[in-house]
C-alpha cells in the first residue's frame, strides 16, 4: 500500500476533496406495466434503459448524482432479474407485485451493482424450474436497502438472501422489514463475513420454516427485533455462528392464512420492532408520474 501511494499527493489530494463533496440530484422514476401502460412491460428491460450519471462542480463542492427509480405496477412478472447499477426498485405492495423465477439463474434477483434499493415486491422461483435457485444473490454489498418484501421459496429456492459479496471497509448494507419463509435452505446465508459490526444490519424481519436454517451468518452481523422462528429440520437451528441479537425473538409469527405471502396477512408478535422506525412507506405511481420527483442531497464526510 505505501508504494502504490508513494510520490503521489496529487492523487491523494483529489480523492480527498471527492469525499468532502456534497451530492444533490434528482432520478426519473420509470414505470413497468404489464399491460403496457408504463415505459416497460418486463423489468429486466427496465433496468437495462435505467441510468446513473454523476457531474462534479470543483468550484461548488458539490456532485449531481442522477439513479433512476424503478416502479413496478401490480402483477406477476416471470423473469429473472439481473441488477449491475445504482437504482431502486420498488413494487407496489408484496401483495401485488411479484417476481416469479422461471430460468435457471443464480437467482430470481441478482444483484452486483451499488446502492441498489429492493421493496414492496414478493420474490419466489416457480415450481417448475428445475436447479438451485437463491431469492436474492447480493455478489457486492456496497451500500443496498433490502426492505419491505416477501421472499419465499415455494419449496425451489435454495436461500432466501445468498450473500456471496467481499467486504471492504465501507460498505453498509439494511436487510429490514421482510419477511423470509419456507426456502428450502437458509433464510439468509452468508458465505463470506463482514469485518465489522455495523456492515450488515439484519432488522424487524420474519424468518421462519427455512428448511436448513433461520441464518447463518457471523457475529459481526447485527441481527436486531427479528422474529426467527422453527427453522431448520428439527425447528430448532435458528441461527449459525451468531446468537440472537437485541430484541430478537423466536415466536410463532401466526400467519392468518398460511398459504399466502402477503405482508398484510402477518401478524407480528408484540414487541417485535418496538425500537425500529416504521416500515419504509412505498408511494405508489403510475404512467404519468413525475419523472423527476425524487430529489436526493447530502452533505460531504467531512
Amino acid at each position: 500500500m505505501q508504494s502504490m501511494w508513494k510520490g503521489n499527493i496529487t492523487t491523494i489530494s483529489i480523492v480527498v476533496a471527492f469525499l468532502c463533496i456534497g451530492v444533490t440530484g434528482e432520478t426519473r422514476v420509470i414505470v413497468v406495466d404489464q399491460a403496457g401502460g408504463g415505459d416497460y412491460t418486463t423489468i429486466q428491460r427496465a433496468i437495462d434503459g435505467a441510468s446513473y450519471t454523476a457531474t462534479i462542480d470543483y468550484t461548488l463542492n458539490v456532485i449531481t448524482a442522477y439513479a433512476d427509480t424503478i416502479f413496478v405496477s401490480p402483477g406477476m412478472y416471470f423473469e429473472s432479474i439481473s441488477i449491475n447499477k445504482d437504482i431502486f426498485l420498488m413494487g407496489a405492495g408484496p401483495d401485488v407485485t411479484t417476481i416469479m423465477a422461471i430460468n435457471s439463474a443464480q437467482g430470481a434477483v441478482q444483484i452486483s451493482g451499488s446502492n441498489v434499493k429492493v421493496a414492496g415486491l414478493t420474490i419466489g422461483v416457480h415450481q417448475n424450474v428445475i436447479g438451485n435457485i437463491h431469492g436474492i444473490v447480493i455478489m457486492n454489498l456496497d451500500h443496498h436497502t433490502i426492505v419491505n418484501n416477501v421472499i419465499i421459496g415455494n419449496g425451489r429456492n435454495v436461500n432466501g438472501i445468498d450473500i456471496s459479496s467481499s467486504w471492504a471497509p465501507s460498505y453498509r448494507t439494511l436487510i429490514g422489514n421482510n419477511v423470509i419463509r419456507a426456502n428450502r435452505g437458509w433464510g439468509i446465508f452468508l458465505s463470506s463475513f463482514p469485518t465489522a459490526l455495523d456492515q450488515l444490519t439484519i432488522a424487524n424481519t420474519i424468518i421462519v420454516n427455512n428448511t436448513d436454517g433461520g441464518i447463518y451468518g457471523d457475529p459481526n452481523v447485527m441481527s436486531i427485533y427479528n422474529d426467527v422462528y422453527n427453522n431448520g429440520s428439527s425447528g430448532a437451528q435458528n441461527y449459525s455462528r451468531l446468537t440472537a441479537g437485541l430484541g430478537d425473538i423466536s415466536l410463532n409469527p401466526l400467519f392468518i392464512n398460511p398459504d399466502t405471502d402477503s405482508l398484510a396477512d402477518v401478524q407480528q408478535p408484540a414487541g417485535l420492532g418496538d425500537d425500529i422506525a416504521e416500515p419504509l412507506t412505498i408511494a405508489r405511481g403510475g404512467r404519468h408520474a413525475e419523472k423527476s420527483r425524487r430529489a436526493h442531497s447530502g452533505g460531504g464526510r467531512c
